[in-house]
């Protein structure tokens, strides 16, 4: 990534003691811009924008995947829809098992993405930085100083991480002025736009799924009413928008 002109910290050391591996890296000054994102102005936005899009016109640049998703699952796919209808997949399998939701929502979601099937039809597996939302971009003082946690690389669409910033954006009720800068910095059109909104909607699912999820140790996730309505709002103000 550094030789990408990717600003991420400096590996000063590795190993092995006792019976953990170990990694010292350099220190990057700055904090997740989710964490200070109320506090930024338009102009600093709009800036960030533009550097978090170079970097990953960057990180395009390089050999294209033969297959699309996630480099740390253990199971990639031949085509992008068949990446989105897993993801799709998992939330359901979620959203069913915790039984907050119906899984009829998966099925809505299904349906628009026949509407774009020609646009993710013709997606081919390019690199991009998939975690680089409103956690993992370092600002500090209004200025981008680092990215941080670049151990995965997704082959696909990048807009997909668009849409996850803007899911964890209206998450949080936090304007999405970051993401309408993004957008223009790239040039992104109507069918770029309408992907982004059905990319919100897939993250939208997986937080749905995330409410009332348990965990193999008996734990689970508090079921909170906020945000359920808050998501239900969420989708459907997006699900009218496609």
């Amino acid at each position: 990534m550094d030789k990408l002109g990717v600003p991420v910290p400096q590996i000063l050391k590795y190993g092995k003691y006792e019976d953990s591996y170990f990694v010292i890296i350099s220190f990057i000054s700055g904090s997740d811009i989710g964490d200070i994102y109320n506090t930024l102005s338009a102009a600093q936005k709009r800036n960030i924008a533009k550097d978090i899009s170079g970097i990953q016109r960057r990180v395009s640049s390089l050999p294209p995947g033969e297959l699309y998703g996630y480099t740390a699952d253990s199971l990639l796919y031949k085509t992008w829809t068949d990446f989105l209808n897993s993801q799709i997949k998992r939330s359901g399998e979620r959203i069913e098992q915790n039984g907050v939701w119906g899984v009829d929502i998966c099925n809505n979601l299904r349906m628009k993405m026949n509407g774009l099937n020609k646009y993710f039809t013709n997606v081919r597996p390019t690199a991009f930085l998939a975690d680089i939302s409103t956690k993992n971009v370092l600002v500090h003082e209004g200025k981008l100083s680092g990215i941080v946690d670049v151990d995965e690389i997704c082959y696909g669409d990048s807009l997909l991480v668009v849409g996850l910033t803007n899911m964890a954006l209206l998450a949080t009720e936090a304007d999405t002025d970051y993401v309408d800068y993004w957008l223009g910095e790239i040039g992104a059109g109507e069918e770029e736009r309408k992907a982004v909104i059905f990319y919100t909607l897939l993250f939208c699912l997986d937080f749905m799924g995330e409410q009332g999820m348990k965990f193999d140790n008996g734990n689970s996730i508090p079921i909170n009413r906020k945000a359920i309505e808050a998501l239900d709002n969420t989708f459907a103000q997006l699900y009218s928008m496609l």
